[in-house]
């Protein structure tokens, strides 16, 4: 689609962003030592009345071994993500915790067994076995937390078509 454009973007370059209608940054401000920055960077690039689409990991409580081996800075609550984002002029539309039984798996494989991979055959079983469960009981109910923050944020102004 014409219309979609993907960017692959190093915050460190001190790039900006194309103007768009919409960003989506799935697993990625984690990644980000200086996600204010970040936040307004996005908002600058992101046209008055679109949207910030971001997933990024909850629960700073469950950071071990796995986060530090794949480079994350932090794990999010749902406080630290809306005062980011409200600081930098972001208004919060949906701020939920996704993959409830994530929680558990992410803290004993990365806190309590000091892992520092995931094996391919863990992954497919949990892909294949827990995600579609999981995905069915949380679009039917809300989890009191998860593995991950799910963010829809509006930048304030006129409605995109």
């Amino acid at each position: 689609d014409a219309r979609v454009i993907t960017v692959r973007w190093y915050l460190s370059a001190g790039l900006s962003l194309p103007q768009a209608d919409s960003l989506v940054a799935v697993n990625v401000m984690e990644h980000i030592e200086d996600d204010a920055e970040f936040a307004a960077i996005a908002f600058a690039s992101v046209n008055p009345g679109g949207a910030l689409l971001l997933l990024v990991p909850a629960l700073p409580a469950i950071f071990g071994s796995l986060d530090a081996k794949f480079e994350h800075f932090r794990r999010y609550t749902k406080r630290s993500v809306r005062q980011l984002l409200e600081t930098e002029g972001w208004e919060l539309e949906r701020l939920e915790y996704a993959n409830f039984p994530g929680v558990l798996a992410w803290y004993v494989a990365g806190r309590l067994l000091r892992k520092t991979t995931i094996s391919r055959a863990e992954t497919e079983f949990y892909d294949r076995w827990v995600i579609p469960w999981a995905f069915r009981l949380e679009s039917l109910v809300e989890p009191p937390m998860g593995q991950s923050l799910l963010v829809v944020a509006r930048k304030p102004g006129a409605t995109q078509r």
